[in-house]
């Protein structure tokens, strides 16, 4: 529950469960966490993708569902239900970073997503931010700390051994199809293909010549009824000649 009262609720879909249950339960108390102590930047997050106010007095329920991974990272779909009656969708990005893996967040990720945030090239971004995991030992729960909180464990020697530092972000949810489902169901039309190339290409010059080097299906969604595409996958975006980007788009869409 959020200090309000609100429920906090993960609602599982059997068709769709998370790769990795450890990182689910610790995404679940990291989104708590977040919605309970940090909800200034949830609604800032929220403001800058929707253009609307919540408040965290005018939430009546949350739920959150697990939504698809790649790699480290898993992403989760959050909906806000307010009292007067409205719904708020939003997309919760989270990075989970191992010693071994060594992954997290591309480096020029979030600062992608706030080049194109408006553009209607991929989802609007809300807002990032970095915390330490430190897992359940004994009677003691899990705990979360903040980056100030760390620094001053840091200052006074005092860093718990096992502290996992994990990044997350807000961005707008795209519900709708991937290109990868359409092309399954037969159903990726020229209209789509045209949609797709024109999104890469519209990102290349926005990008003052950047762009994401994956162009697989599963990373452009359509909006649900429509031919509006978005690039959901903004990781590596580096400089390649309209040439490549042409063949890397003839590769995965038939052009």
């Amino acid at each position: 529950y959020l200090p309000s009262g609100a429920p906090v609720a993960w609602k599982v879909d059997p068709n769709n469960q998370p790769r990795n249950i450890v990182r689910a339960a610790k995404t679940m108390s990291i989104l708590w966490w977040t919605m309970a102590n940090r909800f200034d930047f949830v609604r800032e997050s929220i403001s800058r993708i929707h253009n609307v106010s919540v408040k965290v007095e005018d939430i009546s329920a949350v739920d959150f569902m697990y939504h698809r991974s790649g790699g480290e990272k898993d992403v989760y779909k959050v909906v806000l239900f307010t009292r007067d009656g409205r719904r708020v969708e939003t997309c919760f990005d989270i990075a989970f970073k191992s010693p071994q893996e060594g992954k997290t967040f591309d480096a020029d990720r979030l600062q992608t997503s706030q080049q194109l945030h408006g553009s209607g090239l991929s989802p609007d971004y809300g807002g990032s931010m970095d915390v330490y995991f430190v897992p359940a030992l004994g009677k003691a729960p899990d705990r979360i700390i903040s980056e100030a909180e760390m620094k001053q464990l840091q200052q006074r020697g005092k860093v718990p051994k096992n502290a996992e530092k994990i990044s997350f972000f807000f961005e707008e949810f795209i519900d709708g199809p991937t290109s990868q489902e359409l092309y399954v169901a037969g159903k990726l039309s020229d209209t789509h293909r045209s949609a797709i190339v024109e999104n890469a290409l519209r990102m290349k010059q926005k990008l003052s010549g950047k762009i994401p080097i994956d162009f697989n299906r599963a990373n452009y969604v359509f909006k649900e009824g429509t031919t509006e595409v978005r690039n959901v996958d903004l990781d590596k975006p580096r400089n390649l000649p309209i040439a490549t980007v042409l063949h890397r788009l003839l590769n995965f869409y038939g052009y």
